[in-house]
């Protein structure tokens, strides 16, 4: 697999031989650690306002590389032509990861970890590397991330055009 970690030139197009997924690091870090994410990169050229970016978020205790397996978002994303960037939530030695959606459960949520910061980060990393249609951003969360989505989306509002939560529960507050 190519990794674009190490580069920040700008990708024009996924027909130039540079499509698949790639490890990208964010400026945001856990346990002296950058975050890191998945992102997809479509076989299609870009259109000239930009590809479409999905960001998906994975239920806790998975990963954005099972979670990219499990959905098939990244077959989907190459047929229709759009972005796929796949979070991490953190976790232990890249494992058991969760996120902070502002209540229930889990380390992240007893930390404090900011992880409304770091999708803004994942968002801003796939921008910058990428054309990306700034008015075409979407968000998918399964169980735990469907939680994180929705705290994204109300902290957020107007950064995404729609969210889609699957097995996620909304906070009562």
């Amino acid at each position: 697999m190519l990794l674009l970690a190490a580069c920040r030139t700008p990708v024009k197009s996924g027909g130039d031989g540079r499509s698949g997924t790639f490890k990208r690091k964010t400026a945001v870090k856990f346990n002296g650690l950058s975050r890191t994410y998945r992102l997809h990169l479509p076989s299609t050229e870009a259109p000239s306002a930009g590809w479409p970016l999905l960001v998906m978020l994975h239920g806790a205790f998975n990963t954005a590389a099972k979670t990219e397996q499990e959905t098939g978002f990244s077959e989907v994303a190459d047929e229709r032509g759009f972005l796929v960037a796949y979070a991490n939530g953190i976790g232990v030695f890249g494992l058991l990861q969760h996120w902070n959606a502002g209540h229930c459960c889990g380390k992240a949520v007893r930390d404090g970890v900011d992880d409304v910061a770091y999708i803004d980060a994942v968002i801003h990393d796939a921008v910058e590397t990428c054309p990306v249609d700034s008015s075409r951003i979407y968000m998918v969360g399964h169980s735990k991330g469907g939680m994180m989505a929705y705290r994204y989306t109300m902290e957020r509002a107007g950064k995404i055009a729609a969210a889609a939560v699957f097995a996620g529960a909304l906070d009562s507050k």
